[in-house]
């Protein structure tokens, strides 16, 4: 059973997913493992495929959500965008790795930043 952390991380990959729905993205997958850790969507949009990594906060004592893709993050998801990406030499694409940010402050609507090619 997920912890209210967890539910609050699919909470988010949903508003990330439905966000990016509106803006004419196709959902290719979520949630995906490899040797190098989870890619939380995956997305395809006018032939180019974006891995994208969703930070969501409740509150502001932390700083901002994007602040938590640290260098060492950044070199996970890298890794594990190379990775997919060989399993999967079909899909000779361009791709590129974007950050969604969420600040879901309590009385609040949630604000939603798309960061594309965040690690460009």
């Amino acid at each position: 059973m997920p912890n209210q952390k967890q539910k609050f991380g699919q909470w988010g990959e949903e508003m990330a997913a439905q966000y990016l729905i509106s803006k004419d993205y196709e959902i290719v997958g979520r949630n995906i493992r490899n040797e190098f850790g989870e890619l939380d969507l995956i997305v395809k949009k006018d032939d180019q495929l974006v891995f994208v990594e969703v930070k969501a906060r409740r509150s502001e004592n932390f700083g901002f959500p994007e602040e938590a893709v640290t260098e060492s993050k950044r070199k996970h998801i890298l890794e594990a965008a190379q990775s997919f990406m060989s399993d999967n030499l079909q899909l000779v694409v361009d791709w590129r790795i974007d950050v969604i940010s969420i600040q879901a402050l309590q009385g609040k609507s949630p604000e939603i930043i798309h960061f594309e090619n965040a690690f460009g």
